[in-house]
């Protein structure tokens, strides 16, 4: 399987705290290590890095971690994770592709159980599934995921009327998925809602623990008091 890491952009609300997103330390690991040591443990095969044309430091970190499983780095000044997603398209043909926010902090149980998901062939005939969690009120300002009895995905964002289950910065997709974005599409909501729209579909996973979006210095000290009580 493959996966890729999305961390092409300035990440300026977390600036007081660290330069990069992908550089924050929980648990004695930064966010990056984290993802690749659970990746790679889990057997991945390759892992895709988007990155800022200018990460010459980032780049060289990872390339020191030695990580068991091939790293291809996708160089792409990025202002959503949208257009980070749509840099995957020339390198995804065939096989679907996970695709992590760098900023993502879930748990390692979690992945493993979507990996024997896409494994046992659950993914298949979904051009994208979209980590979900149940909505709790210590999430700020969430994206919500509405869907019908079928478990398909028929709304999606964070303007839509609140429901139980909101977006945890994880998303699997097919190779036609990467390949729709035209380019009246400027983020991820409207690009969710075009795969909706023209029947693509567009599935759930259901994760058992929270998957917290690092964004901001508050988000950061969230993380840390969740990790301190998980151990």
């Amino acid at each position: 399987m493959k996966a890729a890491i999305l961390s092409a952009g300035k990440g300026r609300r977390l600036a007081s705290v660290t330069g990069t997103k992908g550089l924050l330390k929980i648990g004695g690991l930064t966010l990056l290590e984290r993802t690749l040591r659970t990746l790679e443990r889990l057997k991945y095969e390759e892992v895709f890095i988007v990155l800022r044309k200018d990460a010459v430091l980032l780049e060289k970190y990872l390339l020191n971690l030695r990580p068991k499983l091939k790293l291809t780095f996708i160089r792409k000044n990025s202002r959503s994770p949208y257009y980070s997603t749509k840099a995957l398209k020339q390198y995804v043909k065939r096989e679907g592709i996970l695709v992590f926010n760098v900023d993502a902090y879930f748990q390692p149980k979690d992945l493993e159980g979507f990996t024997r998901f896409v494994q046992k062939g659950r993914a298949s005939g979904k051009d994208m599934v979209l980590w979900a969690m149940r909505y709790s009120s210590e999430f700020e300002d969430p994206a919500f995921i509405r869907t019908n009895r079928k478990g398909e995905v028929v709304d999606y964002g964070k303007s839509i009327t609140p429901c139980d289950l909101i977006f945890g910065q994880i998303r699997y997709c097919s190779a036609r998925a990467l390949n729709a974005t035209p380019k009246s599409i400027k983020g991820m909501r409207q690009y969710i809602l075009h795969l909706i729209q023209k029947k693509y579909p567009v599935g759930v996973y259901r994760t058992q623990h929270p998957v917290y979006d690092v964004d901001t210095p508050e988000d950061y000290r969230a993380v840390l008091s969740a990790a301190g009580r998980a151990r």
